[in-house]
């Protein structure tokens, strides 16, 4: 999937490991002529990572295990930084 997850106008590659049934997203932004690995799960201390779009673009990633489902994370790059932001809405 390609998606701007940082906003700047070009799109990043966005692939998946297991998604969606682990959801081990992995974004590969272009920097200096190469792709640059980042994991969203691991880079949010968080199991699972699936990037959503609906009017705007944003990270969900939680701790969710069978046995133990936790709460989700939301998160939006900004100026360059992956930050957590409160439950986008939908448009």
């Amino acid at each position: 999937m390609d998606v701007d997850l940082d906003g700047d106008g070009q799109p990043e590659l966005v692939t998946g490991s297991g998604c969606p049934s682990t959801g081990v997203c992995v974004a590969l932004p272009m920097e200096q002529g190469r792709f640059e690995k980042a994991d969203m799960a691991r880079d949010t201390g968080n199991i699972y990572a699936y990037v959503r779009k609906d009017g705007q673009v944003w990270i969900e990633a939680g701790q969710w295990a069978p046995d133990q489902p936790g709460a989700p994370h939301y998160y939006q790059y900004q100026a360059g930084k992956l930050l957590e932001i409160p439950r986008p809405s939908a448009t």
